[in-house]
């Protein structure tokens, strides 16, 4: 009860800021965890075998190199 006593005395101009903020927030999670859990080329933690940028980089050159003669 001692908290709602509390949020009751703020004053009205701060209720549209905590809701704007609550919003950023809450997007900037939903942002970070579709980009950590969806992102390929994200990482944060070791290569687990998968192949390096420049092995990536060279197939993509050899595939545009081959396509294109």
């Amino acid at each position: 009860m001692a908290l709602f006593r509390g949020i009751t005395k703020l004053p009205l101009e701060v209720y549209p800021i905590v809701f704007m903020m609550s919003c950023a927030l809450g997007f900037g999670g939903y942002v970070a965890s579709t980009k950590m859990g969806h992102d390929a080329d994200l990482r944060i933690r070791p290569n687990g075998g998968l192949k390096s940028w420049e092995d990536r980089l060279a197939a993509i050159e050899s595939a545009s190199a081959a396509g294109s003669h």
